[in-house]
């Protein structure tokens, strides 16, 4: 496995900060998944081509890629099961264009509040995700599904194996990552050998986003016994009063050494 390491700009401020891409690109980091609201607030969807170019442009001039998009719905009210569901959709299309002008190579949907399923049953859910989802399939920059845990409050597709039921039937990717897992109960080592090969993107993460917990090291071994090829990123959320590199360096430094024991460097 060639480490592709990247982190989520959920960790901190504005996501074109110069100071904070310096010190990513110094820890080795090559690329960014990006968060529209993020970068840009909830009217994100505003803006023009052009800003979106410019964004890219910063990016690329420190020698970072995007490495996907997140937190597609942030901002957004109701459900793929309601009357809403054809503004997400079309929200999603704008994501996907965003996506395709940045180089980002597919969109993650995480999205808990905007799936709840309520009265449906697990089984007429799954068959109406796969409605919607289906006809958004694009294999240039395909929609990965994330598992949600139940803590969270997500009462659809909590566990990588529901993602990967849906992933299968609403023409979708399976996103993995380490710290839902975890909280689901999920053996981190198997479930990494069981779908690496099967998942377009990976995320190491702890419970809340908080640092980096469970078995990181045999999480990122079992993705390479697996030959998973994707992107490596750490995602934590930005902490009110703490200083973003000194929460978010631990864990890229820890997930770099993960990754360089799994590949025996």
């Amino acid at each position: 496995m060639t480490l592709r390491l990247a982190v989520s700009a959920l960790a901190w401020g504005k996501t074109d900060d110069p100071k904070m891409l310096a010190r990513l690109v110094q820890a080795g980091v090559t690329g960014i998944e990006v968060a529209p609201s993020k970068q840009w607030g909830p009217e994100w969807h505003l803006l023009t081509r052009a800003e979106w170019r410019a964004f890219a442009a910063r990016l690329a001039d420190t020698g970072l890629k995007p490495a996907g998009i997140q937190s597609l719905l942030y901002g957004l009210q109701g459900s793929i099961f309601g009357p809403e569901a054809p503004a997400i959709a079309e929200r999603l299309k704008l994501c996907r264009e965003l996506a395709l002008e940045i180089g980002a190579p597919h969109l993650v949907f995480g999205s808990m509040n905007s799936r709840k399923r309520g009265d449906l049953s697990p089984e007429e859910a799954m068959e109406r995700a796969a409605a919607f989802f289906a006809p958004l399939a694009d294999d240039a920059c395909p929609l990965l599904i994330e598992p949600i845990p139940s803590a969270y409050g997500c009462d659809f597709i909590n566990t990588t194996v529901e993602a990967a039921a849906l992933a299968v039937v609403g023409k979708m990717g399976l996103h993995l990552d380490s710290g839902t897992s975890l909280m689901s109960g999920e053996d981190l080592p198997a479930i990494a050998r069981d779908y690496g090969v099967q998942a377009a993107n990976v995320q190491i993460s702890g419970p809340q986003l908080g640092a980096l917990d469970g078995d990181v090291e045999g999480f990122v071994k079992g993705l390479q016994r697996a030959g998973y090829r994707g992107w490596i990123s750490v995602e934590m959320l930005e902490t009110v009063g703490i200083e973003p590199w000194s929460q978010l360096a631990p864990g890229i430094a820890r997930v770099s050494a993960a990754a360089s024991a799994a590949c025996g460097q």
